[in-house]
């Protein structure tokens, strides 16, 4: 397996989006605290601007894992038009492209 490494991108009180990273793919790690109307305007603005730069940076797509009791980030990933491809280690697994 190809080893990774992992940055933070957004370190806000109530959201946290870290990157996780190598030449093959990019993942996004996505606790949220505690929901709320900023925190939702946040995610729905910041994801769009990273799978720009993640593209220009070579990536296809950004990838994300989410609990599945975390309902909340799954609909957020929806409303981005994120797909849900399958679950894999304990998480549902999502591809976000760009597409709604």
């Amino acid at each position: 397996m190809i080893e990774s490494k992992r940055i933070t991108l957004v370190d806000k009180e109530d959201l946290v989006l870290d990157l996780e990273y190598n030449e093959d793919f990019a993942i996004l790690h996505l606790p949220v605290m505690r929901m709320s109307r900023n925190t939702y305007t946040d995610f729905l603005d910041t994801v769009p601007q990273l799978y720009t730069f993640l593209t220009t940076a070579g990536y296809n797509s950004i990838f994300a894992g989410v609990r599945p009791e975390d309902k909340t980030i799954a609909k957020l990933l929806d409303r981005l038009g994120a797909k849900k491809l399958g679950h894999a280690d304990g998480v549902d697994v999502y591809q976000y492209t760009g597409v709604k």
